[in-house]
């Protein structure tokens, strides 16, 4: 229901106003994360693919940054994964228990 308004249907403007709100409930994105793209990617300057896109919020065709929140969140698990995974893998190899407990932690 959110992605109603993306459709090719005319919408009055309060009706898009509306669903915009929705969305951001809907998406859960509560962080501001436009700062840190900013900082942490170089994206280039890009238009809404379309206005019924810009009127819901989606203010860039680049994924990571129509996502937000939950792309972030989506890296950050990538990330302590990874790190399990390693120190699992070293903790096997060397038998110190500094890297099973570290492992332990952050699982």
């Amino acid at each position: 229901m959110v992605h109603l308004a993306l459709n090719d249907i005319a919408f009055p403007g309060n009706a898009a106003f509306y669903y915009s709100y929705l969305l951001k409930i809907a998406a859960f994105d509560p962080l501001p994360t436009d700062d840190f793209f900013e900082a942490a990617w170089n994206f280039p300057h890009s238009e809404p693919i379309g206005a019924q896109f810009g009127a819901l919020g989606y203010e860039t065709k680049y994924f990571a940054k129509n996502m937000g929140t939950p792309y972030l969140l989506s890296l950050i698990m990538l990330v302590c994964l990874s790190l399990i995974l390693c120190l699992r893998g070293l903790f096997k190899l060397c038998n110190f228990t500094c890297f099973e407990s570290a492992a332990n932690w952050l699982d």
